[in-house]
């Protein structure tokens, strides 16, 4: 009875032991025995039924990656599952989990195309579990798939464009089997699968043909593009796709706003580094005035000064500000540090000052009253010249060497010694010194371009309709923003381009800027934000940002 009995434990013992890993020369062979290229690298095959969405059916289907793997069972009489493992790594046994684990099943062969490319190499092993969960790792094999027989894909890119127009640009296939280009575009993405919604732009067999320029929705909606490369095969791939929003060169969003009681915002400056905005703000409930400064980015008030009353605020090349401000028979210009919070230097003036600037070089600060511009030492504010006009607004040229004062006139003077070059009989509400060399001002119905030298007139866009407010966006200084009311009573924000008196967008319709009425902007110097006050109906003094 013992010896039985210690018999069938020993049997018993071989059994499970059968079961376990083993690395012995008794135990089976358990490896991958081959792994075929079962694709298609030709298109020929009739089992790969894609057709190219952009060429149609050329009477061959689209070539696709499969490859085969085929093993051996460690154990021919059992029954155990194989979890089959793929990574472009090898050693996929010491750490599985940075393999791809592709499927478990009781074959032992196995299809591969799901994510396969082409010209890569990949590496297979296959872990076997028995019924007792002993598990056991074959072989690892590396494989490289056949070289793409598809032309390969371009690269499609957008550079910056201006409201309602997209370049789009890709570079050049050099493939000799090269037939045509098709460029898609479609509302929604994935254009290479989803295709009912796609449209074709262009169809080209020019190989040098390598940009494209497109006009967006005007329903300031995103459009989606991607460009196809087809071979004189029939052989098509997609490039990249992009995502294009219209309005990229136009704000189309606030991203900040900020308030301030019941007060009334009036007038305003940039810094020159585009870093800080100071506010002229009616303070109605204290009958006062208060000069603030805020951050362009998040619109957070950093310093102020309060008054009885303030005219107008300037920057000096030094980053100190300048306010002109008091009351009848007692009015100053003082000179304060950048965050308002200390007065510099002071001095009186008989008559209020309605616009300042410092003269390129430091040489001495223009400051203009009802009557005359006076010129001020720079140091000590002591007026030591004067000018026969007035001016509200001012422009300088880029290399500094002119003046243009604005006022019920245009004056140009040479800035090294204040000599006058030559006026415009007109009367404007600002002048800008384009980037295009030219002077640009506005009225309340109009854009005139002047040459700065001649001061002759260049060209004049006519606004479309009444506004309430404009800005020429610099530094482009072609593009104007102008708010009106429509025929719907909405206060909306519409843009034109000046050169060409096209229509570039809208860029507020938003039902919370229905009842405002916009009072004017300000732009940093290289125009890439803008901000718009305005004051609504109960006198309520708002601020928003918006990005370009």
């Amino acid at each position: 009875m013992t010896i039985r009995y210690l018999f069938a434990i020993s049997a018993l013992f071989l059994i499970v032991l059968s079961g376990c890993d083993s690395t012995g020369p008794s135990a089976p062979a358990f490896e991958i025995v081959s792994v075929v290229f079962t694709g298609d690298s030709t298109g020929v095959s009739r089992k790969s039924e894609t057709v190219s969405p952009v060429t149609g059916s050329n009477g061959n289907s689209l070539p696709y990656l499969e490859m085969t793997l085929v093993w051996k069972k460690p154990v021919e009489d059992r029954r155990q599952t194989f979890t089959i493992f793929r990574s472009t790594e090898p050693l996929i046994q010491s750490d599985p989990s940075e393999a791809e684990e592709l499927q478990i099943q009781l074959d032992t062969v196995f299809a591969d195309s799901i994510g396969l490319e082409w010209s890569s190499d990949y590496y297979y092993a296959v872990r076997a579990v028995d019924e007792w969960e002993n598990s056991r790792w074959s072989n690892e094999v590396h494989v490289e798939t056949p070289v793409s027989p598809f032309p390969e894909p371009r690269r499609l890119s957008y550079e910056k464009h201006h409201f309602m127009i997209c370049s789009l640009g890709w570079n050049k296939c050099s493939d000799e089997s090269f037939d045509f280009y098709v460029l898609l575009s479609s509302p929604g993405p994935d254009i290479e699968h989803v295709l009912y919604n796609n449209d074709t732009l262009l169809v080209t067999t020019d190989a040098n043909t390598i940009s494209y320029i497109d006009s967006l929705p005007e329903n300031g909606n995103e459009r989606f593009y991607a460009l196809v490369t087809v071979d004189k095969h029939g052989l098509a791939s997609y490039s990249n796709e992009i995502e294009v929003h219209p309005g990229s060169g136009i704000p189309w969003r606030v991203n900040q706003t900020f308030e301030s009681g019941h007060d009334f915002y009036h007038e305003g400056i940039v810094s020159n580094d585009g870093a800080v905005m100071y506010l002229l703000l009616d303070m109605i409930s204290k009958s006062s005035t208060m000069l603030m400064a805020l951050r362009t980015q998040s619109g957070n008030c950093f310093g102020y000064r309060d008054f009885i009353n303030i005219f107008a605020v300037a920057e000096r090349s030094s980053g100190t500000i300048i306010a002109s401000h008091g009351v009848y028979g007692d009015y100053s210009l003082s000179e304060y540090t950048r965050d308002l919070s200390s007065l510099v230097k002071t001095r009186h003036f008989d008559r209020r000052i309605i616009a300042m600037v410092e003269v390129p070089g430091a040489s001495g600060i223009l400051a203009s009253n009802a009557y005359l511009t006076s010129v001020l030492d720079p140091d000590t504010f002591e007026p030591v010249d004067s000018l026969p006009y007035t001016f509200r607004d001012v422009a300088i040229s880029t290399d500094g060497s002119r003046i243009f004062l604005c006022g019920s006139q245009l004056v140009c003077v040479r800035s090294s010694d204040l000599e006058y070059l030559g006026k415009i009989e007109s009367s404007f509400n600002s002048v800008d010194y384009g980037s295009d060399g030219y002077l640009h001002c506005t009225t309340n119905n109009s854009v005139v371009r002047y040459d700065p030298y001649s001061l002759s007139q260049v060209d004049e866009f006519v606004y479309p309709f009444p506004v309430s407010s404009s800005i020429l966006l610099a530094p482009e200084y072609r593009m104007i923003y102008l708010t009106h009311e429509t025929e719907e009573n909405e206060n909306v924000i519409d843009v034109y381009d000046t050169s060409t008196g096209n229509w570039m967008g809208r860029v507020f319709y938003n039902e919370e800027f229905e009842s405002e009425e916009y009072q004017f902007f300000l732009s940093s110097p290289a125009g890439e934000f803008l901000w718009f006050f305005t004051n609504d109906f109960f006198i309520m003094a708002m601020g928003y940002r918006i990005t370009i």
